[in-house]
């Protein structure tokens, strides 16, 4: 813009700039001096401005409001970024459909925003570091909302996400300290990364039964108390809920789902906090093979939870391993207490016992449904007698389940060369 566009206007309390009727464009002020452009609190902006342009107005440090005309049909990004003493910024007259890129970004004084009445997306950072944004109200024609779009708000405390909601990407609301309380939108079916990371007071979310999948590091450090997760909620990335510290009761419906709550809630490298974990019957995670006290409800008669002993893992494992146990659908619900600090000896010493007193019931469980898992876990621990593998050898089909008879004739070949190493050296 050249000086000829604009005039200045100074009063005793505010230096004001005023954009000329008939300019159509708005760009940065290159002939506007770097102290000039830091003190102007006040802008008027003409009916006849249609394109608002890049970093326009960046560095008017002063500025407290902005109000932009229903002529402006485009904004460029990184318009306002960095009016530090924004307050108040009205685009509720125009009819944009994007708020774009960085528009408002380190706007750290800025707090009410009156966005257009038909806007579909905003777009990444457009209000990252707002720091004294307290509260947005977001149109119902709102579907997408971009990467970092409100991170670092740590004073907003109130989001209401519309229905049209379809979209919120990367890190959209990360280290929004004041957030409390999030209801999901129901069409939202991805939880993109970190989008509630590091919120460091959010302690209530209702996720929508539509979702389907819930990214890495979502609700990483938040102060979660209870999370429910949806039957169509399929994937649970890592970090998903790690370092939720007063996180006591996860339900999860999804079997899916469930095979991913080992890195998805407890990653941490210390954990000495237990939680209650609620699964339906038929979402019992095999993760719980390796961290578990049980609490089985049948209809209304409860066991209490114990410490791991022979018994214990026997009826762990015709659970876990075997899902046509006698009474299985009587099974409303399993409840898990995790302690990680006593769990894996525990489970370790149980598992062993039990595999070696049942070792045909194993067997028959490793023969129908390929679990490679189990069978590891007796190679490594050495828990397979010679007599037992040739029985196992004999009674594999070697056609229809190569793999585990192959992995039988190596575990035998290796049992062949250790005994000739010990007899050799007395060992």
């Amino acid at each position: 813009m050249n000086e000829t566009d604009y005039k200045i206007v100074q009063t005793e309390n505010d230096i004001h700039l005023i954009i000329k009727d008939g300019v159509t464009e708005i760009s940065y002020m290159d002939a506007m001096s770097d102290s000039l452009r830091e003190s102007i609190t006040k802008v008027t902006i003409p009916q006849s401005v249609q394109t608002i342009g890049f970093c326009a107005f960046k560095g008017f440090d002063s500025l407290k409001e902005i109000y932009i005309p229903s002529s402006v049909k485009k904004i460029d990004i990184l318009a306002f970024s960095g009016c530090f003493s924004l307050e108040k910024a009205d685009l509720s007259n125009t009819y944009l459909i994007n708020i774009p890129r960085g528009i408002f970004s380190n706007c750290y004084n800025l707090q009410t925003v009156m966005l257009p009445k038909e806007v579909i997306r905003i777009s990444d950072r457009a209000f990252s570091r707002c720091l004294n944004l307290r509260h947005i109200d977001f149109p119902k024609t709102l579907t997408e909302i971009g990467q970092e779009a409100f991170k670092e708000c740590i004073n907003l405390t109130e989001v209401n996400f519309p229905d049209s909601i379809e979209s919120i990407e990367t890190a959209a609301f990360q280290e929004c300290a004041g957030i409390r309380k999030i209801s999901l939108p129901p069409k939202l079916k991805n939880l993109s990364d970190k989008i509630f990371s590091e919120c460091e007071r959010l302690e209530d979310i209702t996720l929508n039964e539509n979702l389907e999948q819930i990214s890495d590091g979502c609700f990483y450090a938040t102060r979660l108390k209870e999370i429910s997760i949806p039957a169509n909620c399929n994937c649970i990335c890592q970090f998903a809920f790690t370092r939720c510290t007063k996180l006591n009761s996860i339900v999860l419906h999804s079997a899916k789902a469930s095979e991913n709550v080992k890195r998805a809630f407890f990653n941490d490298f210390i954990v000495e906090y237990d939680r209650i974990v609620h699964f339906k019957a038929s979402a019992c995670p095999s993760f719980l093979l390796e961290t578990s006290l049980f609490d089985f409800r049948e209809d209304e008669t409860l066991i209490k939870p114990r410490f791991f002993n022979s018994t214990d893992c026997e009826v762990a494992c015709n659970f876990l391993l075997d899902p046509n146990i006698e009474n299985f659908d009587k099974i409303k619900t399993v409840e898990v207490k995790i302690n990680l600090a006593i769990a894996y000896n525990e489970y370790d010493r149980a598992f062993t016992e039990y595999v070696k007193t049942h070792l045909d019931r194993v067997f028959e469980i490793i023969k129908r449904e390929n679990n490679f898992d189990v069978l590891d876990f007796m190679y490594d621990r050495n828990l397979i007698s010679k007599q037992a593998i040739n029985k196992w050898i004999k009674a594999i089909d070697s056609q229809e389940q190569p793999e585990i008879y192959l992995s039988l004739l190596n575990y035998k070949n290796s049992i062949k060369g250790y005994d000739r190493v010990a007899s050799r050296f007395d060992l």
